[in-house]
Formats: structure tokens, sequence, C-alpha cells
């Protein structure tokens, strides 16, 4: 996991089928974004579902401490078939000593998240969507979240949806992790 100012970038390693073996070799696979809220796992499932969005059931994510027992540290809510292949979940932490952590790095880190484009065309609904879950959408279609992360859509050469770059900035720079992955 890597704290910045804005959010948390967490990198994980999984064998994802859906990724056709034409893209397997590639070394770095965004595979979705999570989203936290104020409100908890159970009301937000309840109003997506009442908005006619498909979820998933809640998902307890567990971490081992050093006596090897497992803990619950978070609960998860993916938001089904939104964009193909690409998961977006709410995140809700069960215990506040991640989250403190998370917090007082991200107070003195340098990076913070700008932007990232999906390979995808954006369908009316899929906009619709993403109205429905929280993001705000400008005029010219740049969604924001509330931490003012900005993503757009811009149709690739890719085979399945992905992130096609995926910009964080510091001071003196701004690096694309895609293309710096991919290297």
């Amino acid at each position: 996991m890597f704290s910045c100012r804005n959010s948390i970038i967490e990198l994980v390693n999984f064998d994802n089928p859906a990724i056709p073996n034409s893209l397997k070799n590639n070394s770095l696979w965004f595979s979705g974004f999570a989203l936290i809220s104020s409100a908890s796992i159970e009301n937000i499932k309840k109003d997506l579902q009442n908005l006619n969005l498909s979820v998933s059931d809640i998902i307890i994510q567990y971490v081992k401490n050093k006596e090897g027992d497992s803990i619950p540290i978070s609960k998860i809510l993916l938001v089904n078939n939104l964009i193909q292949n690409l998961q977006i979940f709410f995140i809700e932490y069960l215990n506040s000593f991640l989250l403190k952590i998370f917090e007082e790095v991200s107070k003195i880190s340098k990076w913070e998240i700008v932007n990232f484009k999906i390979n995808e065309e954006l369908k009316e609904r899929i906009k619709n969507q993403l109205i429905q879950i929280g993001f705000t959408s400008s005029k010219d279609l740049i969604f924001s979240d509330m931490r003012k992360i900005q993503f757009s859509f811009e149709k690739s050469n890719s085979e399945i949806p992905r992130i096609n770059s995926f910009n964080i900035k510091s001071e003196k720079e701004i690096i694309n992790l895609v293309e710096f992955f991919e290297v």
C-alpha cells in the first residue's frame, strides 16, 4: 500500500482469468478502484439496490496478526457489471487502526493522485450509474470523487477495459504509473 495525500494506492498480485492471455504479459494491470464513504456498507448496499444497481454480498477482508489469528479489517461491497473487468467497490474499515496509520502517512506524503483514464467507451448507462454512486461529472465528462481525483474515458486499442494512464504528482514531477511499471 502506498499512501498519497488524497488516497491510498494498493498494489496486489492475483490471477484474473477474465484477462485474455495476450494481455497477461503486462507487468501491471489496474484492476479497479475503491470508494470510501461515511455511510455504512449496509446502507450503501441498500441505497445502490434501491437504484437498481447490481452489487455483491458484503465481503469481510481479514489479515493475520502476529499470533496468527485472523482479524477482520474491512468490509467491501462490489458494484457489479458497471464496467466489465474493472472493479469499482466501496470499502469500510472495521477499526480505526489501519485508517489512522494511512491518514498520518498521507499528511507527510509528497504524492497526490491526479487522474486516470479508462479504456472504454463512455455509454450513457455507465455515465448515469457513476453519478448515481456518488461521482460528479463536468460538462466535458470528466468524473471526480469527493477527494477531487479525476477520471475520464478514452477508448484505445485494448481488448478489454483497463486503465490507460494513472497520474500521480509531487511538487517536482508528474508520473504516469502505467508507463512507470511497464518499463
